[in-house]
């Protein structure tokens, strides 16, 4: 039987710029065959809202934090939207100061963190609308145009991110991006994941063992801005290549994580899958294999500590009670030669795959 995609309405906005049109929001479920595995994304943001997994036990959970209603994607409540589930660009995580030096000349991008710039800016792809395709095979493409000057970006970047999930309980991820100029690009997802489920972030990240397939991270300053160091992460809190107790690191050093690790790739061709991270709680695993260079690690640090934040089915979501593990390029590469290159010009093909697998 093939994979099952369905459709349903998720709400009506307008903008500032055309309040008069009514622009509609669609949710796209994706549904596997053998055991009802599912993911649902609205194509605003290109966001991921739903993430139904089985567990050993047979037991359906979803396991990602998101909202019930447009309203709350878009932020117009009582709390702001910290990116759940999101598509983010034009560049993933910060750039110091929002400027870097281009063919000689200094780029301006927007600063909404802060005297920083955070996630393609105040209106970044997680606040855009993409448009939908369906695609034989259990797969739904967003795209999106971003036009020069947006968020101080130069030149226009055309963007495709495609899911897809299988019979094997994995996600898959595919970024496509081509652009009319010179111009930084890095993608990537905020998903927020608890796996014993988004309902338990009250327990923190209780029973939830980590491992991250890294040698090196690059440390940050008080900001959250990179350094430039590329540091081993022997003898630290980073070391996290054998399986570590999330909620016990954090216990022992209450800042959490909010930091790229440098992905083991020595020797494995550009484009090639590695396995960069594994979270297991009892009955279920996450696996995560990227081609990109690097991965963010963060605890939802700045998640709030008091019932404020209600997400799906009236749940509150409290802080350090989910992490992201947000496959990318590493941050604010664009001011750091020796840092993979994040630059793309006319003629190349920006391409590159996440899967997110689910194993008992």
């Amino acid at each position: 039987m093939p994979l099952v995609t369905t459709t349903t309405p998720f709400g009506i906005y307008t903008t500032p710029a055309n309040p008069t049109v009514p622009i509609p929001v669609t949710k796209y479920t994706l549904t596997n065959t053998i055991n009802s595995f599912s993911i649902s994304i609205i194509d605003y943001g290109a966001a991921l809202t739903n993430l139904i997994v089985p567990d050993a036990l047979g037991q359906l959970t979803d396991v990602v934090l998101g909202f019930d209603t447009l309203e709350d994607y878009l932020g117009i409540t009582s709390f702001e939207n910290p990116y759940f589930g999101a598509s983010i660009g034009r560049t993933s995580n910060r750039v110091r100061a929002g400027r870097f030096i281009m063919d000689g000349q200094q780029v301006q991008l927007s600063l909404n963190d802060g005297q920083n710039h955070l996630h393609g800016g105040f209106a970044g792809f997680d606040k855009r609308q993409f448009k939908a395709s369906i695609i034989s095979g259990g797969k739904v493409a967003f795209s999106y145009i971003s036009t020069g000057g947006e968020e101080g970006y130069p030149n226009s970047v055309m963007a495709t991110i495609t899911y897809s999930i299988n019979e094997e309980n994995e996600i898959i991820l595919e970024y496509l991006a081509m652009c009319d100029g010179p111009t930084p690009i890095s993608l990537t997802n905020h998903t927020y994941f608890n796996l014993t489920g988004h309902k338990t972030t009250a327990s923190k990240l209780e029973s939830h063992m980590i491992t991250l397939y890294a040698n090196e991270y690059t440390p940050v300053d008080e900001n959250l801005i990179i350094t430039g160091d590329v540091t081993p992460v022997q003898g630290t809190k980073f070391d996290l290549r054998t399986p570590k107790d999330i909620n016990e690191l954090i216990t022992n050093d209450p800042s959490g994580y909010d930091h790229n690790f440098c992905l083991n790739r020595e020797g494995v061709p550009d484009g090639e899958l590695v396995l960069a991270a594994r979270v297991s709680v009892p009955n279920l695993s996450l696996e995560i294999r990227t081609d990109q260079p690097g991965l963010q690690f963060y605890t939802g640090n700045f998640l709030p500590e008091t019932a404020l934040l209600r997400g799906k089915e009236s749940t509150y979501y409290y802080k350090n009670g989910a992490f992201c593990a947000e496959t990318q390029a590493w941050p604010d590469a664009v001011n750091h030669n020796h840092f993979p290159n994040v630059l793309r010009s006319p003629g190349t093909v920006y391409k590159t795959i996440s899967v997110y697998s689910f194993i008992y």
